[in-house]
Formats: structure tokens, C-alpha cells, sequence
């Protein structure tokens, strides 16, 4: 009989540890507007976010100035930063995009209006001098950085180049090969190999392709209407392009280097992200006041979002959680919570525990973290409709449960995530029969 009391009071024990609070109430519905976030200055449009995610840069292409802001993304406030007002020459002026260096130190932003790209150093949220960057554009727009953070390309929308900056001597090479190869050359992203270079050529109806190694265009991709922004998966396999001119959004396969499909049903597509995780494209429809949800398994538009204005830049936040869209028409930008997935690869076993002279049977459940967005903690239910919680564990603890049963009995067990803003994810199930 004490063994039995022993046995008795450690699962009590067990229990209580697993067990650590209820589910919130209140929970985050995915693909809504969470925040709309005010203080910008007219016609804000590419935002590019600190590798750490603490703050978001907002590019403003229009009025008189501050033609940059910075929100701090903890509190979704704009700070203050008069330093980033300055004079000519190395002044922002219409900014339209910014790629910040992958160590996190310095930003670069195309100036829409001028013929200069301005050097920003992150820390002190100052314009430094660059007399290397200022002259050789005319009209830059789209910039990405190689992953090595070595190399700069930018596109010039009124002359038919691409323009590579050097970025430890902030100058721009002598590129030949990217000389005259384009059409109104609208934006640029890179592959995560580093080995290319995709650009938009808004005058026409292709693609661009260059080899890094060469500084060369050697593919150009037809297909397409009026190509505007581009969005590539985070493991490089796809490139998703915004046509503008037919409402669509094409699909190019990075391994055949082709246009494998064009989805349909945008309305002015000028925006365009892809989610860490790769499952899902959000488009910007330009003409509307909407952004478009595709599920990239079927290359469907699986829901609308509605609530914008004119949304014309759509970033997402490096750990997965938000996006965060520029409203060109308002001045303001507007945050969307994203899916969370199911935990993966949940297991069940049926055990048995030893604990003295008794043996009773256990039912374990362990699992794994999904793809970004990660939850900070899950909660583990007995039933479907997840109302019979049992247990709450934070994500920095051993992702599993265990619980004592009767012999013969069978249980399911469902495992839901939340992540940091509160959004719930779809239960991971698994049944576990004792003998």
C-alpha cells in the first residue's frame, strides 16, 4: 500500500509540472490586421527589416520628407530620427526600397528621385557620406544584397542597367555586361546560393537573369506582363513575380530557370512576400485595398485580406510572425499576424513505468518544432474540439508529454502551438491504444 501511495504522489508530481497553465482565451486570428500603424510621411513603400527583427525601415517615395522611418516593431511606434533628414548630397529623396547588410550594420536605400543611393549606418540612424554612390543611377528602385554580404545590385528604371556596388569600398564596379540588357529594370532579388541575380524588366513582358560570378545576363524569361515585385522561397526554389499589366502572379522554377505557372485572380499585383516556411505568398493588389493569400502547395489563392489602401510593400518579419504592408495611399502601414503550423512529426508510445516493485502503463506523446513561425508554447488536449487541456509547455522545454492510464485503454492526444503574437496553430492528433 505505500508503494502505492509513492507511486501516487509522483504522479502527482508529474502532473503538476506538465500541467502549467490554461489556454488564452484570447487568441490571435491568423491572416487578420492586427495593428495599422500611423506617422509616415506620403507614399510609404518598401520596408526592409534589422536581421534581429527590432526594427523596420519604411521607405517614403513621396511629399517633401523624412523620406525614411524607423518603427520599432515591439511596440509598433515610429521613433524619432531626425538624423536621417539631412542635405544634399548623400540626402534620401523619394525613397522606394532599402536592403540592409546581413551582419546588420548598414542600410542602403534607392532614391526614386535622384541619382544617388544613400548609405545608412543602422546604430546611430545617421546618412553617412558615400561620394562612390552618388552620380552613377538614374531612377534606382529595386536593391538586394548577396547573401556574403559582399555585393549590391540595383536597378535603374530610367536607363536599361544594373548597377553592382561594391560594399566594402561603397562603389559601384565597372559592369559592361549589365549595360543595356534590360527593360525599365524594376526590381531585383537574389538567390540564396548567391550565384544569381533575377530582375524584372517592368517595360516588357520577361525576366532577367545574371550569373554573379560573370556580372552577365544569361537567361531572359518571357511569360510575364508588366513585372513589377519579386519574392523568392527562402530554400531558392521559386521566384514569385507580381504582373501588374494582367492581374497575375507567375511562377518561376529556379532549377529549369522557366516559367512554370501563372496564377490568376489579383487585381494590380505590385507587392509580393513569401513566408520563411515557404508555404505561403502574400501580393499587394494595387488597385485595391485587398492582399491576396496563396497557398504555395497548390499555387491558389486560398483567402483576401481586406482593410488596406493602395498597398504597395509587403515585408515579413525574419522570424516569421508578421507582415508588415505599406498603405501608399494612406501613409500608413498596416501588420498582418501570419499561420502558424502544426507541431511535426508527433509521435505516440505505449509504456510502461517501473517504479518499485509496480509497473503501470504510460502513454508519451513527443514532438517536434514546425517551420517558422515557432511557437513559445503549446498546449496538448484529450479531445478534438480542444477543450479538455492537460497540459501547457513552454518551447524551451523537452517537447513532450506523459501521463499515467488503464491497461487496454486508448487515448488521443491533440497538440496545438501558439506563437509570440498569440496566434493558435492547427492541432497535430496521434492515438495511443495500452495493451
Amino acid at each position: 500500500m505505500k508503494a502505492t501511495h509513492l507511486l501516487s504522489a509522483r504522479l502527482t508530481c508529474i502532473a503538476l509540472l506538465l500541467i502549467f497553465a490554461q489556454a488564452s482565451s484570447g487568441a490571435t486570428i491568423p491572416n487578420t490586421i492586427t495593428n495599422t500603424i500611423n506617422g509616415f510621411n506620403s507614399n510609404p513603400e518598401g520596408i526592409a527589416f534589422t536581421p534581429n527583427g527590432q526594427y523596420a525601415y519604411v521607405c517614403n517615395n513621396g511629399g517633401s520628407g523624412p523620406y525614411l522611418n524607423v518603427i520599432d516593431v515591439a511596440t509598433n511606434t515610429v521613433l524619432n530620427t531626425p538624423e536621417l533628414d539631412i542635405g544634399a548630397p548623400y540626402a534620401l529623396s523619394f525613397a522606394a526600397y532599402m536592403a540592409i547588410t546581413p551582419d546588420g550594420k548598414y542600410g542602403y536605400v534607392t532614391n526614386g528621385g535622384a541619382s544617388w543611393v544613400s548609405l545608412i549606418d543602422i546604430a546611430t540612424n545617421t546618412v553617412l557620406p558615400a561620394p562612390g554612390l552618388v552620380g552613377p543611377f538614374n531612377g534606382p528602385n529595386g536593391i538586394a544584397i548577396t547573401p556574403d554580404g559582399k555585393y549590391a545590385y540595383v536597378t535603374n528604371q530610367y536607363i536599361p542597367t544594373v548597377t553592382v556596388i561594391d560594399i566594402a569600398s561603397n562603389t559601384v564596379l565597372s559592369t559592361p555586361g549589365l549595360t543595356g540588357a534590360f527593360n525599365q529594370p524594376n526590381n531585383v532579388v537574389i538567390t540564396p546560393d548567391g550565384k544569381y541575380v533575377y530582375v524584372s524588366n517592368a517595360g516588357d513582358t520577361t525576366v532577367s537573369i545574371i550569373d554573379i560570378n560573370t556580372n552577365t545576363v544569361v537567361n531572359t524569361i518571357d511569360g510575364f506582363s508588366l513585372p513589377t515585385d519579386m519574392a523568392i522561397t527562402l530554400d531558392g526554389n521559386f521566384i514569385y513575380v507580381a504582373n501588374f499589366f494582367n492581374s497575375s502572379v507567375g511562377v518561376i522554377n529556379a532549377a529549369t530557370q522557366t516559367l512554370t505557372t501563372t496564377i490568376n485572380g489579383f487585381d494590380g499585383p505590385i507587392a509580393i512576400a513569401v513566408t520563411p516556411s515557404g508555404k505561403y505568398v502574400y501580393v499587394g493588389n494595387g488597385n485595391t485595398t485587398t492582399v491576396s493569400v496563396v497557398d504555395t502547395a497548390s499555387n491558389s489563392i486560398i483567402t483576401t485580406i481586406d482593410g488596406f489602401n493602395g498597398p504597395s510593400g509587403i515585408t515579413i518579419t525574419p522570424d516569421g510572425q508578421l507582415a508588415y504592408v505599406s498603405n501608399y495611399s494612406i501613409t500608413t502601414v498596416s501588420v498582418i499576424a501570419l499561420p502558424v503550423s502544426a507541431p511535426a512529426n508527433l509521435q505516440g508510445f505505449a509504456l510502461r513505468n517501473t517504479f518499485l516493485l509496480q509497473s503501470a502503463p504510460v502513454n508519451r506523446i513527443t514532438w517536434n518544432a514546425p517551420v517558422l513561425p515557432l511557437p513559445t508554447v503549446y498546449n496538448v488536449y484529450r479531445d478534438e474540439a480542444l477543450t479538455d487541456l492537460v497540459a501547457t509547455i513552454p518551447a524551451t522545454a523537452p517537447l513532450m508529454f506523459q501521463e499515467y492510464v488503464l491497461p487496454g485503454s486508448t487515448q488521443s492526444y491533440y497538440v496545438t502551438g501558439t506563437d509570440g503574437v498569440g496566434v493558435v496553430s492547427p492541432a497535430a492528433s496521434v492515438v495511443i491504444t495500452q495493451p
